[in-house]
């Protein structure tokens, strides 16, 4: 009896030990998936979270485009342009308003000058007189009163045409278009030239040309 009694304490104390040892690998287990993420968590949280340097490399472009366009606007209040008299009939009314719009930008602006014959000349004329850029114009009528402008851009640096635009409509309305549409067209090589005008430039001592009586409305126009 002794006996069979010691062999049924064993055999409880044997269940209750291994029910404890079950027990406690289920607790032990959610503990450690809590306490250590997994692989596939950790680079998840690594892809969220920029990495110091492309943070440093954003910061750099921002400074970068910052101080270009800093430069730009202030290449654009020193630089001057000589706007020569437009091709056509009738195009002074066309021509003011181009002046306008670059004065209206910041730009001094010349009147009295015929264009030179040769990029050489243009680079000279421009070094000599400080200007940045020339601007050329041609008006010309269509049928149904419609009229098409175009507008020429050509760097005093290099002497050679940068930009062209064109504008068609109804002469009348003409105007309304440049003061809407130019400077926007126009604005991305104006600058680049602006600030290549501001290094130092060498030239041959050219000839002047007047070409008249400069327009009345150009308040910041360069003498």
């Amino acid at each position: 009896m002794l006996a069979s009694f010691c062999r049924t304490f064993t055999a409880v104390l044997a269940l209750l030990l291994f029910a404890a040892w079950t027990c406690g690998d289920a607790v032990a287990a959610p503990q450690s998936k809590a306490t250590k993420p997994s692989r596939a968590r950790t680079r998840a949280a690594a892809k969220k979270k920029p990495s110091k340097r492309v943070s440093a490399r954003a910061a750099a472009a921002k400074a970068r485009a910052e101080a270009r366009a800093k430069a730009e606007a202030e290449a654009i209040a020193a630089g001057k342009a000589a706007v020569f008299v437009f091709d056509g009939d009738e195009t002074d009314p066309v021509r003011r308003r181009v002046i306008r719009v670059l004065q209206g930008n910041g730009m001094r602006v010349q009147t009295d000058l015929r264009p030179a014959d040769t990029a050489e000349q243009f680079r000279d004329m421009a070094a000599a007189l400080n200007l940045a850029l020339y601007v050329h114009g041609r008006v010309r009528d269509l049928a149904r009163g419609q009229s098409i402008v175009t507008v020429t851009i050509r760097s005093g640096v290099t002497g050679r045409t940068i930009a062209s635009t064109s504008f068609q409509s109804d002469r009348r309305e003409l105007a309304a278009k440049i003061d809407e549409e130019l400077w926007q067209k126009v604005q991305k090589p104006v600058a680049r030239t602006c600030v290549d005008a501001r290094k130092p430039r060498r030239h041959n001592a050219p000839m002047r040309i007047e070409a008249g009586t400069p327009i009345e409305d150009s308040p910041r126009q360069g003498s």
